[in-house]
């Protein structure tokens, strides 16, 4: 019995602030008109109605107009023409969306010819009504984009005519500026004479735009580079021309090397239609290297216009980068290791290990040995002196002192390191000199080759 009654005084209670929640809410709507308790669907008209709550920290009244607006472009559906250059280009779904997103929000940004029905309030809300005409909307379009297709033609032949000039840089920037003008209506059927013939006029334009780049190339002033580690490298001169071979300034040009990935040469082309690439940061040992170089379209875009959906339509004009095979021309070293041994340890042949030891560093770093002086590029003479062993109880202990100089193939010095810091240990004199040799040889390879030879590249 306790608990029907319990249940029943809880429906009683649920059942009260049901009703009282529809009488305040009755009663807040009291004289609203129509527009206000149901959105308008009269099918000549896009609708937009805006509510915001009153509030003293902004001004609702305007907040209200605004989302008013906004909905009333939201009304307006956006359709891509079969015909239109976003399907001529093929974008992918997530490009198309971008596309279709942006020129919405131009919907917005340019939205005119609408009118105000009427406006409302009570002590907590404010509403405005919006509408638009479908058929005056369509003239207004048509009005805009009459006069953004005449500007862009304006642009397009001028662009043709630079182009014709061999004004490349000049045409590129109205190519550009051209398409802009457009940019609201890229998904529209956009019909004009080119050439004596109706087209869709923004496929010919990037169609043209298109061609006038990929009709750009970039020439070496050698087929293959030869590189010698350790050289003065001279700067690489590339030229930008058409295709009539006729040099082109002014032109936005990137250039790479293929052993420094993360760098990046960029250059505008002088009055002779060249530009600078340093072959810096070569190395022995490198195989099957390029410099590439490339035309610069997103920098020639990007200085004509900041408005990122025509940045983003260009990307899908796609250029051909142009290379430099680069040879590696391994460094040749000779290797000179003499030392002064104590009389009676002079079969000992820790010379001969020592030599080897340093080709086999050399050849591990891509730098090629000869028997022949005459022939190297650089010598590295290796001049030792041991001390007689010393003798302390069971073992034997010796010292090495020893001068390494680099030479270039005139006979100069170029570097020169002193060690005497070196010594060995042994049961015999003999295994003190072999130890003493060890220590100089890991010295060479952990400090003596950082510090001498490899600066050199």
């Amino acid at each position: 019995m306790n608990r029907a009654l319990v249940f029943l005084l809880l429906v009683a209670i649920m059942t009260g602030c049901f009703s009282g929640r529809k009488t305040s809410h009755e009663r807040l709507m009291r004289g609203a008109p129509d527009w206000v308790l149901q959105t308008p669907n009269h099918p000549s008209y896009y609708h937009g109605v805006g509510m915001v709550p009153k509030n003293q920290q902004f001004d609702f009244r305007e907040r209200a107009r605004q989302v008013a607006l906004n909905e009333l472009a939201g009304s307006i559906s956006v359709t891509i023409s079969s015909s239109s250059v976003l399907n001529y280009f093929e974008f992918d779904h997530l490009s198309s969306e971008f596309f279709q997103d942006n020129i919405r929000m131009s919907t917005q940004d340019y939205l005119e010819g609408y009118e105000l029905i009427g406006n409302w309030e009570n002590d907590q809300q404010y509403w405005i009504y919006y509408r638009l005409s479908k058929i005056r909307y369509q003239q207004i379009k048509q009005e805009r984009i009459s006069r953004a297709l005449t500007s862009s033609r304006s642009k397009f032949d001028q662009a043709r005519r630079f182009a014709g000039q061999g004004r490349m840089a000049d045409a590129m920037g109205f190519y550009v500026r051209a398409f802009e003008d457009i940019r609201d209506f890229i998904g529209e059927d956009l019909k004009t004479q080119v050439d004596g013939k109706e087209t869709p006029y923004a496929t010919a334009l990037m169609a043209d735009f298109a061609e006038q780049m990929q009709s750009l190339s970039v020439v070496f002033p050698t087929e293959k580079l030869l590189i010698k580690p350790g050289s003065l490298l001279a700067p690489v001169e590339p030229m930008v021309v058409n295709k009539n071979s006729e040099p082109i300034p002014g032109i936005p040009v990137s250039g790479r090397l293929s052993w420094l990935p993360g760098r990046r040469t960029e250059a505008v082309t002088d009055a002779r239609g060249r530009f600078r690439v340093v072959p810096e940061g070569v190395k022995p040992g490198m195989q099957n290297e390029q410099i590439v170089c490339v035309i610069d379209m997103d920098r020639i875009v990007r200085q004509n216009t900041s408005d990122m959906l025509v940045q983003r339509f260009f990307e899908v004009v796609r250029l051909s980068a142009f290379t430099l095979p680069v040879e590696i021309v391994p460094p040749v070293f000779f290797i000179s290791v003499t030392s002064s041994l104590p009389s009676s340890r002079g079969n000992l042949k820790v010379d001969a290990e020592f030599d080897e030891e340093i080709r086999r560093i050399l050849r591990q770093e891509g730098i090629a040995i000869s028997d022949d002086q005459g022939k190297a590029d650089y010598s590295l003479v290796v001049q030792s002196n041991v001390s007689a062993p010393v003798q302390h109880g069971s073992r034997f202990s010796s010292s090495v002192v020893a001068t390494i100089d680099l030479l270039d193939n005139q006979g100069n010095s170029i570097r020169s390191r002193r060690i005497d810091d070196v010594s060995g240990i042994g049961m015999g004199a003999a295994q003190s000199i072999e130890d003493a040799f060890s220590s100089l040889k890991n010295k060479f390879r952990i400090t003596v080759y950082p510090e001498i030879i490899q600066p050199l590249f």
